[in-house]
């Protein structure tokens, strides 16, 4: 049979751990931290500026969001497009162009 607390549940010492360890993770001490700028935010910028609808071939449904310059730091609207999954491929694969 295992030792230690039930999954779930934690000795006070761990959970001051734990807590510790999350306080310090939280934000931009966070190694993740992208300035404050997220999927969601520089999908709601793509969506504002150019619609709901791929750039390229005008599908709508589930769209992604490319970065013409490639920096997802930069979410300038002209820099964020919203596309479909297959033509956002051709993007990547074959250098197709996004209009402007």
């Amino acid at each position: 049979m295992a030792k230690g607390p039930k999954p779930g549940t934690y000795t006070p010492a761990m959970k001051a751990h734990l807590d510790n360890i999350h306080a310090r993770m939280r934000g931009s001490a966070h190694p993740n931290w992208k300035g404050g700028i997220n999927a969601q935010t520089y999908r709601a910028i793509a969506f504002a500026h150019h619609g709901r609808a791929c750039k390229v071939c005008s599908k709508t449904g589930y769209l992604v969001v490319h970065h013409r310059d490639d920096d997802r730091y930069n979410s300038d609207p002209a820099n964020v497009v919203p596309l479909c999954m297959g033509c956002h491929l051709r993007v990547h694969r074959s250098g197709l162009q996004v209009p402007t």
